[in-house]
């Protein structure tokens, strides 16, 4: 199982929101001439740019860079803070892992001082995400558990979800499948709680791979 079959089933994504997406692209790439605020126009570009980072990735990063110009010119941390993700989401887009750890880092060390919790807890997961991309897997595990501690500690229901399941589906890449059927699960039960059934769907799937390398080895 590779490492981008298991973001696929970490963040599934249907077709039909792709193409629901490049459509709202489109319509804020026509919007955006008309915008004369700065601030809107940082808030329209990292729209812009996240809609386009999938399967557009270079014009997604051209928006992006100019979000970044006028969000460092504004010194507004919460301008900072969205598009310092959205570069990080548009190199790791473009398997540019170094920059996008750089990226994160930037986020995290102003998530850090504001105290932004819930911020906080999904960055430590994209950092996890992107090291493990860049098979920097030493590092991974702290990432993770650091975003399992916020959430835990706050009560982030999803995040608790989200971050269960990473870490079970990159310790089933490395072959090591103690605890982590315990992992999908917990994560499973509070997905359909929050009615997040797509996600819910692919840890059913998860599960089903775990029982046959079982059932195999």
């Amino acid at each position: 199982m590779n490492k981008l079959y298991l973001y696929f089933l970490f963040s599934l994504t249907l077709v039909n929101v792709t193409i629901a997406q490049q459509s709202n692209a489109d319509s804020l790439i026509k919007l955006l001439p008309k915008i004369n605020n700065d601030t809107v126009q940082i808030v329209v570009l990292n729209k812009i740019a996240m809609q386009l980072h999938n399967n557009q990735s270079v014009k997604s990063l051209n928006y992006a860079k100019k979000a970044l110009e006028l969000a460092e010119n504004t010194k507004q941390t919460k301008y900072l803070i969205l598009t310092y993700g959205t570069m990080a989401a548009t190199y790791w887009a473009l398997s540019n892992y170094s920059e996008a750890l750089n990226y994160l880092f930037k986020k995290l060390k102003i998530l850090e001082k504001e105290k932004e919790h819930r911020e906080l807890a999904k960055t430590y997961k994209h950092i996890a995400l992107v090291l493990f991309s860049s098979e920097q897997d030493s590092l991974v595990m702290m990432y993770i558990n650091k975003s399992i501690a916020i959430c835990e500690k706050y009560n982030f229901k999803t995040g608790i979800a989200d971050a269960y399941n990473l870490k079970a589906n990159i310790k089933f890449h490395a072959g090591d499948t103690g605890n982590i059927e315990h992992l999908w699960i917990k994560s499973k039960e509070i997905y359909e709680q929050n009615n997040e059934l797509l996600k819910a769907a692919a840890i059913e799937h998860n599960l089903g791979m775990l029982f046959l390398k079982k059932t195999l080895s």
